[in-house]
């Protein structure tokens, strides 16, 4: 599963889905259950990313 293989790689996952039901499958792809919701207005979406957002802004990628 990708999910599993993102994860290996200490890759943060994040599962947002919009207007419809959050299923286990998809809450278990999640890197932990906090950061896999379901939302249904474009509010809350955007609530989420800008939440999202201010959690990674101090990441950088390097190689």
């Amino acid at each position: 599963m990708a999910c599993n293989a993102a994860k290996s790689r200490d890759v943060q996952l994040y599962v947002i889905v919009f207007s419809t039901t959050l299923t286990a499958d998809m809450q278990n792809c999640a890197s932990q259950p906090s950061m896999a919701s379901g939302i249904s207005t474009s509010a809350a979406l955007i609530a989420k990313f800008q939440k999202i957002g201010s959690k990674i802004g101090s990441l950088r990628i390097s190689q």
